[in-house]
């Protein structure tokens, strides 16, 4: 069985102008048809039942325990001022000088809550990324932490350039320090599945906003990391409810997923010994990654052979599967807004500048502010969508 590109496309209504391609899956993602749909007639469903449902369903996504969800995964508004609320109440656990070690793969607005704490006597530590990949050498864990290392903050991915981290390095030297992970998974969300189980990491954060349309925020935690809090900050949980419509754009695509696994149950993927929701949720998720390493790898083939054009994190095409459709390049000789406008013109839509990431931008050698050009794909596109892409590009750069 190949992918079902049609059924997929069949279900993201904004896809309909069949002359534009749109690579802009981080600037603006396109939403379900059943995500706005959802949101549009969910009230008449009992809230507080919508949120347990939801939070069930997260849970046979995360492979957490679905019998503790209620305790370990909280669902909110805005995955920031969760953030921000997680990030103080683990503070209030450490010592003066403790140290939290970050990377320099996230945007600003994810370090923002980490950063502060230097303002309550944290000492945040940084940890480079490797040039010209932008990934993390996880395997130098240990060159990193030190005694007093309390706190490891991590991606999972680059927004930006689309490097993957292997975690479970990370996650195997925490054990061995008086330490916790947290991972943000905001980025990876759409384009893979997560097994908390087997990533170890006693926090997850992520943001849905680019999950096909809907847009909470999410907090995984260990039950018993979750139940210290609670007693330690009950605060943390308190506040204004989520809105109806936002939970219930979320419970849709959460179901999508599912259905996606479903259908595509006859692919030949790699077995999985998850049963029941959490099988097809996985298949769904595996899928979807499975037919992006191809697209990966084709856009990595044909922006390689465009002359002047650079792309930074993994140049490498047969390196598909350490990194996400994200693409982030230059053309000598020409600015980022200039190509992202030229590339409009020809009803290709992409984005530009520093994707909120300055520290990334210095890291790689790029100006702090104008950044490259940013085309994202997810799997709703097609290879004919590069296809097109690339021979623009191709015009572009031979203007140029």
């Amino acid at each position: 069985m190949d992918f079902p590109l049609d059924y997929v496309r069949g279900h993201f209504a904004s896809l309909d102008h069949a002359e534009e391609v749109y690579f802009d899956g981080v600037a603006a993602p396109r939403a379900l048809t059943a995500v706005k749909s959802f949101e549009e007639n969910c009230f008449d469903q009992n809230p507080h039942s919508l949120l347990r449902e939801t939070r069930e369903s997260l849970a046979f996504f995360l492979n957490s325990n679905v019998d503790w969800a209620e305790e370990e995964i909280w669902i909110g508004a805005d995955a920031g001022e969760m953030t921000t609320r997680l990030s103080l109440a683990l503070a209030s656990e450490l010592e003066p000088k403790s140290e939290i070690l970050i990377t320099e793969l996230e945007d600003e607005k994810s370090l923002a809550p980490w950063l502060s704490l230097d303002e309550r006597g944290m000492k945040i530590v940084p940890w480079p990324v490797k040039r010209p990949s932008a990934g993390i050498d996880t395997e130098a864990f240990a060159s990193f932490v030190t005694e007093r290392t309390r706190l490891v903050v991590i991606a999972k991915c680059s927004a930006a350039v689309g490097t993957v981290v292997e975690l479970l390095p990370v996650a195997l030297g925490v054990q061995d320090h008086a330490s916790s992970l947290l991972v943000n998974w905001t980025s990876f969300l759409p384009h893979g599945a997560i097994d908390v189980r087997f990533l170890r990491a006693d926090f997850v954060v992520a943001s849905t906003r680019t999950f096909f349309g809907s847009n909470v925020g999410f907090v995984w935690g260990k039950r018993e990391r979750m139940r210290e809090l609670c007693d330690a900050s009950p605060e943390l949980f308190e506040g204004p409810e989520i809105g109806a419509k936002a939970l219930a754009g979320f419970h849709a695509a959460l179901r999508y997923v599912e259905e996606l696994g479903l259908l595509t149950r006859d692919m030949q993927l790699q077995p999985s010994e998850d049963y029941d929701r959490r099988r097809h949720m996985r298949r769904g998720m595996q899928v979807i990654r499975h037919y992006e390493r191809t697209l990966t790898a084709l856009m990595m083939r044909r922006l390689n052979g465009v002359a002047g054009v650079t792309v930074y994190g993994i140049r490498d095409d047969a390196a598909a599967a350490h990194r996400l459709p994200h693409l982030f390049f230059r053309i000598e000789g020409q600015a980022p807004a200039q190509v992202a406008a030229a590339l409009g013109e020809r009803h290709i839509r992409v984005s530009h500048g520093n994707c909120g990431a300055p520290r990334l931008m210095k890291a790689l050698g790029l100006p702090e502010d104008e950044g490259a050009v940013s085309a994202t794909l997810l799997h709703y596109n097609s290879e004919h969508d590069i296809e097109r892409f690339a021979d623009a590009l191709h015009d572009i750069a031979h203007e140029a």
